[in-house]
């Protein structure tokens, strides 16, 4: 049968070596696609490769046919599922394009006849249309992987710190809001702690803006190090500041961990080989509540700042408990630790 497909038609030989060389060409798509990072042309490409296995195999087959018409809208479903409605719109003006031109095509002559039986055509015809789908399909994974890929890069940025790692204020926002909404559907405790490095300001200006820059990395480790929960969220929420949210703790676990990340910062240049200039220490307001519909995430964020106010104004270097009204037994900001000296 193969050498009555390439005899039976003069221009066989012709049209064997377009295909051949365009196949080549395709293969170099998803290379193409990862060096110069360019989707679209990958797309393009990969949806134009399928219907020149169409406008080939209509060529070589003497015209279209029923398989041909009934199967181009299979490269539009697998490029829809593919490319989430670009590659769908492309392949539809593909499908509106190349239709009426094959048609004229075969109306004017440029088609040669053959003497294929009318089974041998639709067979060629549906076997190179398939083909060119399952390509085409193929083309729009690898188009659907670099964008999740893009998607999850700029997903990153947005969401997190790029000098620290760590969660943004924007992405900390909406965590809490979200465990909030959960711990009022739950009635679990959520708790907060603002944490921010004493004399941030001065350490900058006196050691410069690298030292600075190492400095909050290495206290944004240390709070990483005292936090082993996965549900646990460490967040950079301005220049020197940073804020920890643990659902499912009560304040006195909340209370035990904001203890254990100043001591833990304190302890910074005890564990690194390279120490800071000098010693750190920071301050932490630490609250927490029972989410219910009379209160927002807000109020606990506030309550926990007023702590962190009043624990710089106590000296620095300890942690307070803020009260939400209904909430705790604490009076509105008490000191927790360093534990108050007896007189």
């Amino acid at each position: 049968m193969a050498t009555r497909l390439i005899t039976g038609n003069p221009y066989a030989l012709p049209v064997v070596a377009v295909f051949v060389s365009y196949m080549v060409l395709l293969a170099l798509v998803p290379w193409s696609i990862n060096k110069t990072q360019s989707l679209t042309f990958g797309l393009i490409v990969g949806i134009g490769g399928a219907f020149m296995l169409v406008a080939v195999a209509a060529y070589y087959a003497g015209g279209l046919s029923a398989p041909a018409v009934a199967l181009l809208p299979v490269i539009v479903v697998m490029a829809s599922y593919a490319n989430e409605g670009k590659g769908a719109w492309a392949s539809m003006l593909g499908v509106c394009t190349i239709l009426p031109l094959l048609y004229l095509a075969n109306r004017w002559g440029f088609i040669p006849p053959t003497d294929l039986s009318g089974g041998n055509r639709e067979i060629v015809l549906a076997l190179v249309i398939l083909c060119g789908s399952a390509y085409c399909f193929w083309i729009g994974r690898i188009y659907d992987k670099n964008n999740r890929e893009l998607r999850g890069e700029l997903e990153k940025q947005a969401n997190y710190d790029h000098l620290t790692g760590l969660a943004n204020r924007r992405y900390f926002d909406s965590i809490l809001v979200r465990e909030w909404d959960r711990g009022q559907r739950l009635k679990f405790a959520l708790a907060v702690t603002i944490i921010d490095i004493d004399d941030f300001k001065k350490f900058n200006d006196q050691h410069g803006h690298i030292q600075g820059d190492r400095c909050l990395k290495e206290v944004a480790t240390a709070i990483q190090a005292c936090l082993h929960r996965r549900s646990d969220l460490v967040a950079r929420i301005g220049g020197e500041e940073f804020a920890v949210l643990l659902p499912e703790a009560d304040l006195d676990n909340a209370l035990k961990i904001s203890e254990n990340i100043r001591l833990s910062v304190a302890s910074i240049n005890t564990r690194i080989s390279d120490p800071l200039p000098r010693e750190i220490t920071v301050s932490l307001g630490t609250a927490c509540a029972v989410p219910n519909d009379r209160m927002s995430a807000h109020i606990l964020l506030d309550s926990a700042d007023r702590a962190l106010y009043e624990a710089k104004h106590a000296g620095k270097n300890r942690v307070m408990a803020g009260r939400i009204a209904g909430q705790s037994e604490r009076s509105d900001t008490d000191q927790v630790f360093p534990e108050k000296k007896k007189m």
